[in-house]
């Protein structure tokens, strides 16, 4: 994963600061990147960890049509429905909707279809 993040630099310059995760086998690969594509004379790196829940695919029947998503969940919290972007992006082109209506709608269909107990 990589994403930009603006931030001010010394003597009030403008700068963009560029993050990068990846697996511990990559960082050579990548720091051999950014020295090559970038103006930057160094690179700061530190071992990150990540939790995350247990998941898997999951659609919903809206009356726009199928959405595609991820279910979540870990040991005895909640489960959470996570609507896939691509897929509200291509109903929402189909439909000639906005994309959020596609995701209100995703979200209502998983809610209305989760037992009244959970």
């Amino acid at each position: 994963d990589v994403f930009t993040t603006p931030i001010g630099m010394k003597k009030n310059r403008p700068g963009v600061l560029v993050s990068v995760l990846c697996e511990e086998a990559s960082i050579e690969r990548m720091e051999a990147v950014l020295f090559c594509e970038t103006a930057t004379f160094g690179v700061r790196r530190y071992p990150v960890m990540r939790s995350k829940l247990e998941r898997r695919e999951h659609d919903v029947l809206t009356p726009l049509g199928t959405v595609r998503g991820k279910l979540g969940w870990r040991d005895s919290q909640p489960v959470v429905f996570s609507p896939e972007y691509e897929s509200c992006k291509r109903i929402a082109s189909e439909k000639g909707v906005a994309l959020r209506v596609v995701y209100a709608a995703a979200l209502r269909a998983f809610e209305s279809e989760r037992p009244a107990s959970a």
